[in-house]
């Protein structure tokens, strides 16, 4: 799991309902990467990390910077519109 959200949060106190879910095996942040997106180094650094190729993973976003970051990575990417974003974005 690749978030921006997840930056101030230590990640071995990490109380979210995430951590909690038995499919999510580690995620990594902005601050683990020197650039954010839409560049794709957070989601190489996940793919690496987890021993899969690009075309074995997929980025769901909120937002058309993960389109991007995804896309730059060879990876499978799913826009979600969750209000993130105006139409014109």
């Amino acid at each position: 799991m690749a978030s921006r959200q997840l930056a101030g949060i230590g990640r071995s106190i990490c109380r979210s309902p995430l951590s909690a879910s038995p499919r999510i095996r580690s995620w990594w942040t902005a601050g683990d990467v020197l650039r954010a997106k839409p560049e794709p180094d957070l989601f190489l650094k996940c793919q690496q990390r987890l021993g899969l190729s690009p075309d074995e993973c997929y980025v769901v976003g909120d937002a058309v910077w993960d389109v991007l970051g995804a896309r730059r990575a060879h990876m499978l990417s799913v826009g979600l519109l969750s209000g993130g974003s105006g139409w014109t974005n």
